[in-house]
């Protein structure tokens, strides 16, 4: 069994933050992911960051606040 979230997709809304350069996970996978929450039709966003690699350069403030919006905004519009 793979590790990949691409194996494990269940109908749950998926809010996806990828950087495209990052060096540890590449984007592609980020990409699969959102293919295959397209098809049945499973909530989900991604948000593609650049230069951020894989931490997603939580330490520069601006990128940190708009993850943090999109994050809380995203629990608040799913919440059950």
């Amino acid at each position: 069994m793979t590790s990949s979230p691409v194996y494990h997709v269940q109908n749950i809304p998926t809010l996806i933050i990828h950087d495209t350069n990052d060096r540890t996970v590449p984007f592609a996978q980020a990409i699969k992911l959102n293919k295959k929450l397209t098809s049945p039709n499973i909530p989900h966003k991604l948000i593609s960051l650049q230069g951020a690699d894989h931490d997603l350069n939580m330490k520069d403030l601006p990128t940190r606040n708009m993850i943090y919006k999109e994050m809380v905004d995203w629990v608040w519009t799913y919440r059950r």
